[in-house]
């Protein structure tokens, strides 16, 4: 029987389609005038259909009004959120991922607040691509879960790169109830590192942010660290090294990458001694996870090629 949170063993793939545009429109300029009961009446039923949630938190302050028009808003809004038939994909896409990538109810909750939060800060700051915004638990947090499949007794892990926070975020709300558990989440813009801690914060989940460029930081990481990732950051020669004084001193590295995964291994091997394991991705394409135990230099000219820069 599976106990809560275990990651099961690769399931077949599923196949992610492509996201549709979203726009909003502000209504602001709207407040006060004639009729706009029934122009939130008319428009808010189709807008609440298609918008994403920063939008609907947007809808929802500019119903901030005193009298009948304030409680068809709320109404209409609240009937929006219960499930049905015609729910945003979101709805479904979570269903797909968590049947990938099992976690217990406490982990859950932690990832609803931290995807909530994500689509609140992307209308502001670009976190992920918004095309793939209606498959977020499909295409980003599953796909990070997956790597505690891979390094199950890993509880100290540092995230090159951390960005909108896949997959150093998930892990560490993945791990927020395992004792000594710590995620490292290094990132060098100060928007996306805001956002980091705010995410770390509302989830309660136990992570440290580094604001720093990673060829500053990676050295500075006090203690010992059991995995080390980075996902949509560098080719793969480079983030080599990156991880190696984090590899040479016991860590694994574990670097989630697309299709073109044995060109970057075939130019990685010109710099490097390595012995990869190339795992397929549980979220289906043709994505791959390349695990290293092992990283050594061919010579120490490998610098001058750019693999720290």
């Amino acid at each position: 029987m599976r106990t809560p949170g275990t990651i099961l063993p690769f399931p077949p793939a599923v196949e992610v389609s492509a996201a549709q545009p979203v726009e909003a429109n502000s209504l602001s300029r709207l407040r006060g005038r004639v009729g706009v009961g029934a122009f939130f009446r008319s428009r808010i039923s189709n807008l609440l259909d298609t918008l994403l949630v920063p939008a609907y938190h947007f809808l929802r302050s500019a119903a901030q009004t005193n009298g009948p028009e304030k409680t068809e808003c709320l109404k209409l809004m609240a009937q929006r959120s219960q499930p049905s038939l015609t729910q945003p994909r979101s709805t479904a896409d979570k269903a797909a991922a968590l049947k990938l990538t099992p976690v217990s109810r406490e982990t859950e909750l932690r990832l609803d607040r931290y995807v909530e939060l994500l689509l609140e800060w992307q209308a502001k700051t670009n976190l992920v691509a918004p095309s793939t915004l209606p498959h977020v638990w499909t295409r980003h947090i599953s796909d990070s879960l997956q790597l505690l499949t891979l390094a199950p007794s890993a509880k100290i892990w540092v995230d090159l790169g951390s960005g909108g926070g896949f997959p150093g975020v998930v892990l560490a709300c993945a791990l927020a109830e395992t004792s000594g558990a710590t995620i490292h989440l290094v990132e060098r813009n100060a928007k996306k590192a805001a956002f980091l801690r705010e995410a770390l914060r509302v989830t309660a989940s136990p992570g440290m942010v580094h604001l720093a460029e990673i060829k500053d930081s990676v050295d500075r990481i006090a203690g010992k660290v059991d995995c080390v990732t980075a996902r949509a950051v560098a080719p793969l020669h480079q983030l080599i090294g990156f991880a190696e004084p984090l590899v040479s001193k016991g860590a694994k590295a574990l670097f989630p990458k697309g299709q073109d995964v044995e060109a970057e291994l075939t130019e990685a091997t010109k710099y490097w001694n390595i012995k990869p394991q190339l795992h397929s991705s549980r979220t289906g394409g043709q994505g791959w996870i390349v695990e290293l135990d092992r990283i050594e230099r061919h010579n120490p000219s490998a610098t001058a090629h750019g693999t720290r820069a």
